[in-house]
């Protein structure tokens, strides 16, 4: 018996030492892979935003921005100083999640001198490309297209917003535009001026082609020396229904100048080509049409389903004749 219970103490002892050594082994295992996931966990956070345990975003510093370029990463960006550029476009949004603060400062196109027996240059002031973008607090000056959102199909462009911005030209071009946007989604324009004053072919305030959920509230539209349109909201057929728009508080000032062959319309939609325009809400806008030619109107629709009008004042002045047209 005593050799028996002698035996079973050495096997107990031999156990114990090889649970100690594998306990000293797996503890420095495990402290270099906590080292490990703590510094790989540093690394992440210092590269890119990622959410904490309560859902918030990890944000980024904003970037300053001191000159004209390409934004091809998500992230804040402030302009740090006024820019004057020969560069069309002077900054160009190529990646999605991007916010622009102009930080209340102003980007200026000095456009570049012509050749002789070429047409004026086609400039453009901030030129998107991505969705999910928000433009506020900047002032676009001289360009024939102040904002550019340009989509394509069926790459559409979603979840542009422009905020507390001013958009004014007054050059002599063929065509100026304050926003332009084509095949895009959700469109938000707010608290925003646009005043094409230049003389050109034609000029719109807003201007859209295919695009759905537009939303324009408490901005000032000003143009004047052209056939002008205060907005020009245009659908046609093959990219299916676009719709759910409302144009609410704004004030829209247009006028032609002395001619009776350029003519202003404050809000024009219209769907060509058998297309259809749905849901739209136009209300509390005040419209002052000045022109000497009588095919000058505040609104005109055609081919537009659901539309509610209400509390918008009209005045004509000159020979402007027409308040409203729904064709």
């Amino acid at each position: 018996k005593q050799k028996k219970n002698h035996s079973r103490r050495k096997v107990v002892r031999k156990n114990v030492k090889k649970i100690t050594a594998t306990r000293n082994l797996l503890i420095p295992t495990i402290l270099t892979l906590l080292t490990l996931i703590i510094i790989g966990t540093f690394v992440l956070l210092s590269q890119q935003p990622l959410k904490n345990m309560y859902g918030k975003a990890v944000e980024l510093p904003p970037v300053a921005i001191t000159g004209c370029g390409v934004i091809s990463q998500p992230g804040t960006y402030v302009l740090e100083n006024d820019i004057v550029a020969t560069d069309t476009p002077c900054i160009s949004i190529q990646s999605e999640n991007v916010i622009l603060n102009g930080n209340n400062r102003e980007i200026t196109s000095i456009p570049a001198e012509p050749l002789p027996e070429t047409p004026i240059q086609e400039t453009t002031g901030v030129l998107i490309e991505k969705s999910k973008s928000t433009i506020q607090n900047l002032t676009i000056t001289g360009y024939n297209k102040g904002i550019h959102v340009k989509g394509t199909h069926p790459a559409r462009i979603v979840e542009t917003t422009i905020e507390n911005t001013v958009i004014s030209s007054d050059i002599a071009t063929t065509y100026l535009r304050g926003v332009d946007s084509q095949y895009a989604d959700t469109l938000i324009i707010k608290n925003s001026t646009i005043n094409l004053s230049g003389i050109a072919t034609s000029s719109g305030g807003i201007v859209t082609s295919t695009t759905s959920g537009i939303i324009v509230l408490n901005s000032t539209i000003i143009t004047g020396n052209s056939f002008s349109w205060g907005m020009f909201i245009q659908g046609s057929t093959g990219v299916g229904t676009i719709g759910n728009i409302t144009i609410s508080n704004n004030t829209f000032h247009l006028t032609s100048g002395a001619t009776t062959t350029k003519y202003p319309i404050g809000i024009q939609l219209q769907a060509t080509s058998g297309g259809i325009i749905n849901n739209l809400a136009i209300h509390d806008n005040t419209f002052t049409i000045q022109s000497n030619a009588s095919q000058s109107k505040a609104i005109t629709l055609q081919n537009g389903n659901f539309t509610t009008l209400f509390n918008n004042t009209i005045t004509l002045k000159g020979k402007a004749l027409g308040g409203i047209s729904v064709t």
